[in-house]
């Protein structure tokens, strides 16, 4: 298991990473949505298991949302 120093010293584009391996081992897709088109738009498009999503992703400690992105969040659960 990691320690808290190791956790803190992950960066986002490993979890992105880490997100897209696990995507397509079940088979599934996962694009990088282009941010500078729409401001706080979710970091990633994917589809898996007869599902799409989108998915914001966050280094494990220190990441939040900006007020862009929370309101893309609010505007995707409505949907």
């Amino acid at each position: 298991m990691a320690s808290s120093a190791e956790i803190k010293k992950i960066k986002e584009i490993s979890v992105e990473n880490y997100f897209c391996k696990r995507v397509r081992a079940h088979g599934g897709f996962a694009t990088k949505n282009n941010a500078q088109l729409y401001v706080g738009i979710p970091d990633r498009t994917f589809g898996m298991l007869g599902y799409m999503g989108m998915a914001e992703l966050k280094r494990p400690k220190g990441g939040r949302l900006s007020a862009a992105q929370r309101m893309w969040k609010k505007f995707l659960d409505d949907a």
